[in-house]
């Protein structure tokens, strides 16, 4: 048994120059003019759920070229500079976790590594972006927090978080502290007076299929769910649908809104966690580190030595046995 993961994006490198970047479709090939003795590939690999493969082997590639196939004569793992989001929740769900928060948001800030990039953004109605792109050295020592805001445009914050990426070529990645709890997914049960499933719910299916375009993994700190339920004295959320609907149904919307942030997750190859302390924020930021800071580097030299200065179809298949 084999599986066959798409190749996320190639840089291919031609007598040490940097000819070409392209992100790829699962199945498009990448063309370039091949006038030099030796082919160099770094490639980024994903598997079809978006989940980076970080333990890859040269046994594990093959290179083709016009078809025909390629030995691989160098190969090498190499750490890549990486774009990371740092975004955050300030709505009043979670005004009793901003302590948290900002301690998670340090330790994040602390463990990134001079040549990656960052920017900082919250959310509540909608996104503010605190401090635009720039190197992790250029960084300020202190951001100021927003005061609470009054509603969670959780799905919104999260398409609007995706398009700062725009001009950012490394590795993307945003890191999300929120508790989830939408607001206009909460007044859409109460004025309902039912607690839909995820499939059943249109509207996230439809911000899911957007967010997917953009080739983002989110990666979600979450608090306050069903699965980590923070002591407070009250909770508004909950109460407010435990009143209207029961108590049952109060249950049923806080996995609701943790299945959704999983699905997120899951389906842009991000990663989920539910931290009780600070310390266990620590194994999400080894898994984005080993995810978005891993390439692979491959070197062949054509079998076709003949330089006719015709255009060659250089294709990287990735099959390893399960």
């Amino acid at each position: 048994m084999s599986r066959k993961t798409s190749l996320y994006w190639v840089c291919v490198i031609l007598a040490g120059l940097v000819v070409g970047t392209s992100l790829l479709a699962q199945d498009e090939p990448f063309r370039i003019r091949v006038d030099v003795a030796a082919v160099s590939v770094e490639a980024i690999v994903q598997e079809q759920s978006g989940r980076a493969l970080t333990d890859l082997k040269q046994t594990d590639f093959e290179i083709y070229e016009d078809g025909q196939p390629q030995d691989i004569v160098y190969f090498a793992s190499t750490q890549t500079p990486r774009s990371i989001l740092l975004l955050f929740d300030i709505s009043g769900s979670t005004e009793s976790q901003r302590p948290f928060m900002i301690q998670a948001f340090n330790v994040f800030l602390a463990l990134m590594r001079p040549q990656d990039r960052v920017a900082i953004a919250s959310f509540a109605a909608d996104l503010q972006v605190l401090v635009k792109w720039r190197n992790v050295e250029g960084q300020p020592k202190e951001v100021t927090v927003p005061a609470t805001g009054f509603a969670s445009n959780v799905y919104k914050a999260l398409e609007d978080a995706a398009a700062t990426f725009k001009n950012e070529k490394m590795r993307k990645g945003i890191i999300v502290m929120t508790d989830g709890r939408d607001t206009a997914s909460l007044e859409e049960i109460i004025g309902k007076g039912k607690v839909r499933d995820v499939a059943e719910d249109k509207q996230f299916q439809k911000v899911l299929r957007n967010i997917k375009k953009y080739q983002i993994p989110l990666y979600f700190v979450a608090m306050n769910t069903d699965r980590n339920r923070a002591v407070t004295p009250n909770d508004g959320e909950y109460d407010r649908v435990a009143q209207t609907l029961g108590a049952a149904a109060a249950d049923s919307y806080l996995a609701g809104v943790r299945i959704r942030m999983e699905r997120l997750a899951e389906e842009t190859g991000g990663r989920i966690l539910y931290p009780q302390t600070l310390p266990d924020v620590a194994p999400l930021y080894e898994a984005i580190g080993r995810e978005l800071g891993l390439s692979y580097s491959l070197g062949y030299t054509p079998k076709n030595r003949v330089s006719d200065g015709k255009l060659r179809r250089i294709e990287v298949r990735v099959r390893r046995k399960v």
